[in-house]
């Protein structure tokens, strides 16, 4: 994800805040970084982060954010718990926070199309499963992100 100094980031789904830890270890840090989680219980995990950096609860259908206002989004470890049918809203409203140009930058893991593994991780997984490869590089070319 390499942010900039001079960039603002916004992580969605920001959990126990592990990407905002892992940030805030860098040699290099952006100037402005907002967590955001739906689960306050969530956001009382994240611990000490550097002046600055800010902490919200708000929903990714509806970011509390202006337009445009954030060079990096980050979504880890939550796209594949939305259904299927949420992705193009939810990537558009993730569009709409990002500058043109800005960069959206998702961990998203894929059950396996077969094999073994397949039966494990498709049981484990939430109800917006989606086969390896469909999220989110389907679902991004309605909201207008290139891969």
């Amino acid at each position: 994800m390499a942010p900039a100094v001079n960039e603002r980031l916004v992580d969605v789904g920001t959990g126990t805040g592990e990407v905002l830890r892992q940030l805030a270890r860098r040699s290099i840090v952006p100037r402005a970084v907002t967590g955001i989680d739906a689960s306050r219980a969530m956001l009382a995990r994240v611990g000490p982060l550097p002046p600055g950096w800010r902490l919200r609860v708000g929903a990714v259908r509806a970011l509390d954010l202006p337009d445009a206002s954030f060079d990096v989004l980050s979504a880890s470890y939550l796209l594949q718990l939305l259904a299927p049918v949420d992705l193009p809203a939810v990537l558009s409203e993730l569009r709409r926070v990002l500058r043109p140009g800005g960069r959206l930058v998702t961990v998203t893991p894929a059950i396996p199309p077969g094999g073994m593994a397949r039966p494990i991780a498709a049981a484990l997984d939430g109800p917006g499963y989606a086969p390896a490869g469909s999220v989110p590089r389907t679902a991004s070319a309605e909201p207008g992100f290139r891969a």
